[in-house]
């Protein structure tokens, strides 16, 4: 697991206003192209960075989440994170509570109370588990920060997605060519249940279909062109 993006770009912005992205990426489908705008402001109240963020999961993994949080100005109140009803959540940091999905609701949040001062730098977070559901779109955010009245101080400027990807790639990079060996399977972790199971020749080494082997069910197995055999024999 890792909450490294596939894909990053660093763009130094110029002046306030609006800017424009373009994103095309090749696929075996086709192109696959995405435009977005993001916002640059002369001034805010407060810097955010989302420091640990995962934007794709193994579902079956827990990730962690950290903000850092710098203020202009000092401020009295809470930071409250929106999150799913279905994640599971843990080691939430200075002080938060969890505020749990009211009955049917889609959500649930994180709260902090905080008394912070100008200038300094403040790190909060939370580790989450999601549900074991392959492939989904979750959304979370955005962020708020609010005045002890309830006045808005900040609001991220929009939800994040995370996708589950319960894809498992063979790689082959274990010491043994064994299916249980979880160095052969991208992400360090075999196989389980209801994952989609690609040989896409990374590694044109057999598995070794061996008594460790954990999955009973597969969503779906893929074999590539780039492979040349059936890629599993039984080693039990």
């Amino acid at each position: 697991m890792t909450n490294d993006p596939d894909y990053s770009v660093s763009y130094t912005t110029g002046p306030a206003g609006t800017y424009t992205m373009a994103m095309t990426a090749s696929s075996p489908d086709g192109p696959r192209s995405l435009t977005d705008t993001f916002q640059v402001a002369e001034a805010i109240p407060v810097m955010v960075e989302r420091t640990a963020f995962p934007t794709r999961i193994y579902p079956v993994a827990n990730y962690p989440v950290s903000f850092t949080i710098t203020p202009v100005a000092d401020i009295s109140g809470r930071v409250v994170e929106t999150l799913p009803a279905s994640f599971a959540l843990s080691d939430v940091t200075a002080g938060g509570t969890v505020q749990p999905a009211a009955d049917g609701g889609l959500t649930q949040s994180i709260e902090w109370p905080v008394d912070w001062q100008a200038g300094q730098t403040y790190t909060l977070g939370y580790t989450f588990d999601a549900p074991n559901i392959s492939p989904l779109l979750f959304r979370l955010g955005p962020l708020r920060i609010e005045a002890t009245n309830g006045a808005p101080v900040f609001t991220e400027a929009r939800e994040w997605l995370i996708a589950s990807d319960a894809t498992k790639t063979w790689d082959g990079g274990g010491s043994t060519a064994s299916w249980s060996e979880v160095a052969n399977w991208n992400n360090d972790t075999q196989p389980a249940d209801n994952d989609a199971i690609v040989f896409d020749g990374t590694s044109n080494d057999n598995s070794d279909w061996d008594a460790g082997a954990t999955i009973s069910t597969a969503a779906s197995i893929s074999v590539t062109s780039e492979v040349s055999r059936w890629p599993v024999r039984d080693a039990r």
